[in-house]
């Protein structure tokens, strides 16, 4: 009915108006069932069969991606991992196994630039391998050892730089998580110092290689890197620097890297394994003025008890020309150093004990 009362009558084809004026006629059927013209009610309810098709073409093209990302991630996870493992980095040879080093030195960067292990093997005839690295703590060389020992034969005499008591865990657990696969204890370190990137690293199996460690290991991916050694000299300037700076103090040793290095000795006492803890060589004008050095040094003697003789080399190095910085020797410094140890019998390790029961 009208606004005039009147009936609507229907149209020619038997419809009745709509009140909003004639409906909107069906337009087209591509097989998919009746499609309406815009303004019908049902228009929006039933979507265009290109737009299904549109849909269902992106879904599999992101399922695609996910596919080809995971699957890239975890290939080139492996292919890396194959490299690492052949590099001849010190890790990489600890954890591919075979090794028969008769001595073993664990450090800081003061103990991988110190202890040179080619003059090493040219001195006692024995093999060496060096384990140091930058930034290492007690705690993380206490890990490595134990690695160490499950993949390779013992060592005859374990040489430890001292002043890695002082070194924070977390920056080298982080430098060492391409390796995490190998080792349960290292995997235990990273879950309590970087939590964080071990979860990533789920994530993207491709993460954990992400960081300098893979750069070094694909560097000596056919060489040896026992040489490794600081070549700079330190600078004039710099000497005189630490001659007429303030008096400095050696910090506590950290109480995780104390109960470290007893489980250290407590484990090479019970396989037989010498060890010798050394105090490598500081800047003369450096060494001056650290106010503590000495009670520094007793305090690590009390701690180790009988467990292993600590040796003070100091003062082993008498010339800054041997320094790259107040803290580590340079080529000539660790030559001078190395030698200096040979002289004095820390390198000979003791005569094997003789079997039980004889």
């Amino acid at each position: 009915m009208n606004m005039n009362g009147k009936r609507k009558e229907p149209d020619s084809k038997g419809r009745p108006e709509s009140q909003g004026g004639p409906q909107a006629p069906l337009v087209g059927n591509s097989g998919t069932g009746a499609q309406y013209g815009p303004g019908h009610p049902e228009a929006s309810s039933q979507p265009s069969a290109g737009r299904r098709h549109t849909t269902r073409k992106w879904i599999l093209i992101w399922a695609a991606f996910l596919v080809v990302l995971v699957a890239g991630d975890r290939v080139g996870a492996l292919l890396l991992d194959a490299m690492v493992l052949r590099s001849e980095i010190r890790f990489s040879r600890l954890y591919r196994g075979g090794m028969n080093a008769d001595i073993l030195v664990l450090g800081d960067s003061r103990g991988a630039g110190s202890f040179l292990a080619p003059l090493i093997e040219k001195l006692t005839g024995l093999q060496c391998l060096n384990l140091s690295h930058n930034a290492m703590s007690t705690e993380l060389m206490e890990a490595l050892l134990n690695d160490y020992l499950e993949h390779n034969r013992p060592p005859r005499l374990l040489l430890m730089e001292a002043t890695n008591l002082n070194s924070a865990s977390r920056g080298p657990v982080q430098g060492l998580r391409m390796y995490l696969r190998y080792s349960k204890r290292l995997t235990d370190l990273a879950w309590t110092y970087d939590e964080r990137n071990v979860i990533a690293s789920k994530i993207s199996a491709l993460y954990t290689f992400n960081s300098d460690m893979l750069l070094r290991a694909l560097y000596y991916r056919d060489k040896s890197d026992q040489a490794w050694v600081n070549a700079a000299t330190i600078q004039p300037s710099l000497v005189q620097q630490a001659a007429s700076g303030p008096l400095a103090r050696l910090p506590v040793p950290i109480p995780e890297n104390v109960r470290a290095m007893k489980r250290i000795l407590e484990t090479a006492r019970e396989m037989n394994i010498a060890v010798r803890v050394v105090v490598a060589p500081y800047l003369p004008e450096h060494r001056a003025k650290l106010e503590n050095l000495q009670q520094w040094i007793a305090g690590v003697e009390l701690m180790v008890g009988d467990g292993a003789q600590v040796f003070d080399f100091s003062a082993a190095v008498p010339d800054s020309t041997g320094f790259a910085d107040r803290v580590h020797v340079n080529a000539g410094g660790a030559a001078t150093f190395t030698t200096a140890l040979f002289n004095q019998g820390v390198l000979t390790p003791p005569p094997p004990a003789p079997p039980s029961g004889k």
